[in-house]
């Protein structure tokens, strides 16, 4: 489903700015539909309005649910895909040699952010506006994607007592994942929770869930261990947690598209350059 798409150029005056809305539009993507993963040279938002996508961002997953927003920075990779049964946004994106500091200046961070329900009107402004090539018409989609970007925030609110259950949880995350024996289920216990009670709070805090979370922690030691040491990639895998070298060697090339020797073999190359 698409209900409506528009893109514009920028008049002298958006210029001299140096950013402007450039489109937005109104989407709906149902699995196994995608879009190309590519690099853009513009600022852009997703926010979720119904079922959920995941959004992958320097090897990591994300999962993007109704009430939040993504924000991908000009220069990023954009790659997302629909979850089932499917994912509906409202995406705008902004540029211009400055967008990126405007998002800066709101204080907008790459990746998850919180917004709350979507002010579907302002979007309706927009999208109404954006085609007009007049000054008014302009500066109204300017005002309305500034109204727009001001309403989010960079975490969801989280009641105390689940922020001390998230803080604990993460902080034992990263202590604990060089460990091959650590899993959700040994931090649940250590946390005195249900295994599924900790993975929702986990989820619904950082956007990850908690397995996902622990991967990525030991993916990122193994990376250093390749790029910065020349310690064989068995005891990479021992060192980075994982349970065994062909564990270590699968997940590797599922989420970097190599292995880790052809990866420590690039790397190497690189650094003689």
């Amino acid at each position: 489903m698409k209900t409506f798409r528009h893109r514009t150029w920028a008049l002298e005056e958006e210029k001299r700015l140096g950013f402007y809305i450039r489109n937005m539009g109104h989407f709906q993507l149902v699995p196994p539909d995608h879009e190309a993963v590519r690099p853009f040279d513009f600022c852009e938002i997703f926010w979720c309005i119904k079922g959920s996508g995941v959004f992958r961002m320097n090897g990591n997953e994300f999962i993007l649910r109704p009430g939040c927003v993504w924000y991908y920075p000009a220069g990023s990779c954009h790659d997302y895909v629909p979850r089932e049964p499917a994912f509906e946004y409202y995406w705008l994106t902004v540029a211009g040699p400055r967008a990126t500091s405007f998002f800066d200046g709101l204080n907008i961070r790459p990746g998850i952010n919180y917004g709350g329900d979507a002010p579907v009107h302002l979007f309706s402004i927009i999208s109404q506006k954006l085609p007009e090539r007049t000054r008014q018409a302009k500066m109204q989609c300017l005002v309305s994607a500034f109204e727009i970007l001001t309403g989010i925030t960079g975490d969801p609110p989280v009641k105390p007592e689940r922020r001390d259950i998230l803080d604990s949880a993460r902080a034992l995350c990263d202590e604990k994942f060089s460990d091959p024996q650590f899993n959700v289920e040994q931090a649940a216990q250590m946390l005195g929770l249900h295994r599924g009670s900790l993975s929702r709070i986990f989820s619904a805090g950082y956007g990850i869930s908690i397995s996902h979370y622990i991967t990525n922690c030991r993916l990122q030691r193994a990376v250093c261990l390749l790029k910065e040491s020349t310690t064989p990639v068995r005891d990479v895998a021992r060192q980075a947690g994982f349970s065994s070298p062909a564990y270590f060697s699968r997940v590797f090339l599922e989420h970097t598209g190599s292995t880790p020797g052809v990866f420590r073999r690039h790397a190497e190359e690189q650094n003689e350059e």
